[in-house]
């Protein structure tokens, strides 16, 4: 098989051959990362370390949750998951050949 023709058989993955824990944590990873930016949108009049420290004690309980639990912990956890995806693709592809797969990730990350 030609690289050319395998190329034309190259598909996305099927529903059924998917894993379903990447996916479902990448997900709930892009939830943290828009939840770590959230305090960005608040109003104070003084700021600690981007957080509101004018705010009641709710305020102040999830200011500490998300710098304890979110901050930090969700953007590696997502590179990691992105770099699983990466895997993922080069070696469903490494029949081609490794030109082929330099092209591939290339393709997939012009926007």
């Amino acid at each position: 098989m030609t690289a050319e023709s395998a190329r034309m058989d190259a598909a996305p993955t099927g529903l059924s051959e998917r894993a379903l824990g990447p996916d479902l944590a990448r997900g709930v990873m892009l939830l943290f990362i828009a939840l770590a930016n959230s305090h960005y949108f608040l109003v104070g009049q003084r700021y600690v370390g981007g957080f509101p420290v004018d705010g009641s004690r709710v305020d102040d309980a999830v200011a500490w949750l998300v710098s304890t639990f979110v901050d930090g912990r969700a953007f590696p956890m997502f590179g990691l998951l992105f770099g699983y995806g990466v895997a993922h693709i080069v070696r469903r592809n490494s029949e081609l050949g490794p030109r082929a797969v330099n092209r591939i990730l290339r393709r997939r990350s012009s926007c």
